[in-house]
């Protein structure tokens, strides 16, 4: 009796090699997908705290700089005003007009995010407690030139210090006293510099007063100190002082 045919095996791998792989489900897949999800979310959370805090830790050493800096030329201020006041009316005006003055720059400064401040802003900001509603009884022209925070600080310091000047005894003390402001950029590119114009008009020029007090200590040092150069001229109609401070 002849034998049935032998039935051939589906295996055709070479013995010793047969394939163990388990075949995966669908369901499998997607939980590990999301346990591998789930560690990277928390990584990340992980990793955004850890700039938070770095950030805050930046964000308090720079506080604390500001704080330092704002205190010291406060002081400064309050002790040159004491030394150049005759009573304590004029301590109070002469402070609290350079304390506004302070006030209104970090105000800029603040919010231009202390990276740069317009030097047309600085001008307009320095001048508007003096002149006329409008800056009518001013002449301004400029273009848009952009300086440092730190620059911004002492440029608007010697704005104020001018423009309370002018009010004191210069163009804003008479009827029709004007003020003409011009700024530009000057120099070669790779060594630009700001070159600002301050004439007054229409006042008188009292050489004597202008010559001292803290103003003009303060303008001399402040110059100085941005490696600034200053011209300062007593004419008939009011005092001309021209100031070129480098940009680089």
């Amino acid at each position: 009796m002849a034998r049935p045919p032998r039935a051939e095996s589906c295996d055709t791998a070479p013995r010793g090699q047969r394939d163990t792989t388990l075949p995966l489900s669908s369901d499998f897949l997607v939980s590990n997908l999301r346990v591998v999800q789930s560690i990277g979310q928390q990584l990340g959370r992980v990793l955004e705290r850890q700039r938070a805090n770095e950030q805050q830790q930046l964000l308090l050493k720079e506080l604390s700089h500001r704080v330092g800096n704002t205190l010291a030329v406060t002081q400064s201020m309050f002790r040159r005003s004491v030394q150049h006041a005759t009573d304590m009316r004029e301590l109070e005006t002469a402070f609290c007009a350079r304390l506004m003055n302070l006030s209104a720059v970090y105000r800029h400064l603040s919010d231009q995010q202390w990276q740069l401040a317009n030097v047309g802003d600085l001008v307009r900001a320095a001048l508007q407690p003096y002149c006329a509603p409008d800056y009518a009884d001013c002449h301004l022209e400029g273009s848009e030139i952009w300086v440092s925070a730190s620059m911004a600080l002492s440029l608007m310091m010697i704005l104020h210090e001018l423009a309370a000047n002018a009010a004191k005894h210069g163009a804003f003390a008479r009827k029709r006293g004007t003020l003409g402001v011009r700024w530009q950029k000057v120099g070669p590119a790779q060594d630009d510099a700001l070159h600002l114009k301050w004439q007054e008009f229409g006042g008188s020029c009292n050489v004597k007063s202008e010559r001292s007090g803290y103003g003009f200590t303060l303008i001399d040092a402040t110059t100085k100190s941005l490696g600034a150069k200053v011209e300062r001229h007593f004419l008939g109609e009011g005092i001309l002082v021209e100031l070129t401070i480098p940009l680089r």
